[in-house]
């Protein structure tokens, strides 16, 4: 029989696992000059305090264009505080990060220009919210011109519970 320790522990780890949710794109996103969820890339998230996570691949496709990113709310979504990050990477620059006022949504980043290189782009979001009124959160993208989609297969936003 199990001490009584490791059944604790046994629901601390119970806990811990049901807080946090992973959502995996549900499809390609071709880009286009108005800011787009990106399908399968929304959360609800419930008054408390959240740690976020996503990672987003862009495959441009012509040598045109500012890629933009975004987190961003609906549904009433309003935060009392919290800070978000996005870090784009890719050949020709190492990282750009933004790091978003206290409590603000949309917290965005507009990347260098892909110009003719077409180098795929890896982009990080991770951040802490603390939520005052329920509502969704969105994971956007655009391009302000020429063509480029979001991949769909290893983008996901993971959201977990803190409190």
């Amino acid at each position: 029989m199990a001490s009584d320790k490791a059944y604790a522990a046994h629901f601390r780890i119970d806990a811990l696992v049901a807080s946090r949710r992973t959502f995996t794109a549900s499809g390609p996103l071709t880009l286009s000059a108005s800011m787009q969820t990106i399908p399968g890339l929304s959360a609800d998230l419930v008054v408390g305090e959240y740690h976020v996570r996503a990672q987003l691949m862009l495959n441009p496709a012509s040598g045109t264009g500012i890629p933009t990113y975004q987190y961003a709310g609906s549904g009433g979504l309003a935060l009392s505080h919290g800070r978000l990050t996005i870090c784009e990477m890719f050949q020709l620059a190492n990282t750009m990060v933004d790091w978003g006022a206290d409590a603000a949504l949309p917290t965005f980043l507009a990347g260098p220009a892909i110009g003719a290189s077409l180098f795929d782009r890896l982009i990080t979001m991770d951040g802490y919210l603390n939520v005052s009124n329920a509502g969704t959160l969105n994971i956007q993208a655009k391009l302000s011109s020429g063509t480029g989609s979001m991949v769909q297969f290893g983008s996901y936003l993971e959201v977990e519970q803190l409190s």
